[in-house]
């Protein structure tokens, strides 16, 4: 795989070095041309991959990349670079990891004088977003909001940066789930998205589409279903001509519209901590035996009609999710003498953590000791069997309509409080402390009503 790289790496070069021997200029790569090389490795490495009919090795991937931009970094440097061309080197250090270096040259650049709007919006824009790498603290937050406040006092022709920094902003708090910042920096870019032209729409589209899902997320974790669905045929009406719209809103719509539904049953081939007084992991064959645990064949379906029931649509890769854990074991001690039954659903991903390529009981072994062992979950969790993807189209997912699929999941940990009639009353995605506090309201609310039989 390392010749693999090397050898692409050279085919790219010598791309270069043949289109500037043909037109007569240099054959050494600008800094421009370093960085666009950086930037779409990535995306070149998996089109070999898959037009050799190979999965591509993501991280791998990524590894070499940030060695190749160290490479190139390597040639320049703040002190020798024109000020104009500080920016895109604070990119290069930045896609290389060299933070450090990153923030000095857009220090320099951000100082130097006769800047006009535009460079200085592209300046900003990207002090935003290396303020927004990993670690990520308060103080460097603080300073991307400076950083906004800057860029948005200049003028119109800084409108596609300010949306740019504005979405990045809002991502950021999205995976916080800071609900009054998302709603801030979310209906900034869509004040800021009347002011572009129709091309622009199209070209910042996705971001345009992640703010209005955003928005009505936060609209939906309160509660109100019916103000997110709003939000999302506004910007369905708004974003007629952006390709991703569809895409990706209507999918949305169709999750809110749940709400006040019947919930539908859940189906799993396998089950942790067991199901109808069984333990351990029901449900793949050739699992007898594994480590103690019990193992039945065929799938097991769970009707929701009944009891009051919180589902987790979880992973083990979610940080997010794993954040929840402690507030779901809090629920569900307080709660389940008075009917709530918490459960989890989940999949299985063929990888756990650095081991790839698992086989199913290689995974579900995994699963058992991530859940069950090392974070102490004692409610039923549903591991439905991996999914494959189609050799034509990424998005389109094979196989009959998962839990996840009725459920229209998009991100997760998505939460969904069903009472004892089986009818969804609240859908809730990302976690935050907050929501701790909304969902034991809601709890007690539903615990509250009469069952079925009363």
């Amino acid at each position: 795989m390392r010749r693999f790289a090397i050898v692409l790496v050279l085919i790219l070069l010598a791309g270069i070095h043949a289109t500037g021997r043909a037109q007569g200029v240099r054959q050494t790569p600008t800094l421009a041309e370093c960085l666009k090389l950086v930037q779409e490795y990535p995306q070149r490495r998996y089109q070999a991959a898959r037009s050799a009919g190979q999965e591509p090795k993501y991280a791998e991937i990524q590894q070499a990349k940030v060695k190749l931009a160290g490479k190139y970094a390597a040639r320049f440097s703040i002190a020798s670079v024109k000020p104009k061309d500080l920016t895109k080197l604070a990119q290069l250090y930045a896609e290389a990891k060299q933070y450090n270096l990153a923030r000095a040259a857009i220090s320099k650049r951000l100082a130097s004088p006769g800047m006009s709007d535009s460079e200085k919006a592209e300046t900003l824009a990207a002090a935003i977003g290396l303020s927004l790498t990993p670690p990520i603290g308060d103080e460097k937050i603080a300073q991307a909001e400076k950083y906004a406040a800057q860029l948005d006092g200049l003028g119109e022709g800084a409108i596609r940066h300010k949306v740019e920094a504005h979405s990045r902003l809002g991502g950021y708090y999205r995976g916080a789930d800071v609900d009054e910042k998302i709603v801030e920096h979310e209906n900034k870019v869509l004040a800021l998205a009347k002011h572009l032209d129709p091309a622009e729409q199209k070209t910042l589209g996705p971001r345009l589409v992640n703010s209005y899902i955003g928005l009505a997320e936060v609209y939906g974790d309160r509660g109100e279903a019916d103000q997110a669905i709003a939000v999302l045929r506004r910007g369905l009406a708004e974003l007629a001509d952006v390709p991703e719209a569809k895409r990706w809103i209507t999918p949305t719509i169709e999750r809110y519209s749940l709400v006040g539904k019947s919930a539908s049953p859940l189906e799993a081939a396998s089950w942790l901590n067991g199901l109808n007084g069984l333990n351990g992991l029901n449900g793949l064959n050739g699992l007898n035996g594994l480590n103690g645990l019990n193992a039945e064949p065929g799938p097991q379906s769970v009707d929701l009609r009944g009891k009051a029931t919180l589902l987790q649509f979880t992973a083990h890769w979610c940080g997010p999710c794993r954040k929840s854990y402690p507030s779901m074991l809090e629920l569900h001690h307080r709660f389940a003498r008075d009917g709530l039954q918490v459960m989890f659903v989940t999949r299985l991903y063929g990888f756990f953590e650095q081991q790839r390529e698992l086989k199913p009981e290689a995974e579900l072994a995994a699963d058992q000791r991530y859940f069950v062992e090392h974070h102490g979950l004692p409610f039923k969790i549903a591991v439905a069997e991996a999914r494959s993807r189609t050799a034509s189209d990424e998005d389109t997912l094979s196989g009959p309509r998962s839990n996840e699929d009725r459920y229209f999941v998009g991100s997760i940990p998505q939460i969904v409080l069903v009472d004892r009639q089986g009818i969804i009353r609240l859908i809730m995605v990302g976690w935050d402390p907050a929501n701790q506090a909304r969902l034991t309201r809601l709890i007690e609310k539903l615990l509250a009503e009469k069952s079925p039989s009363a």
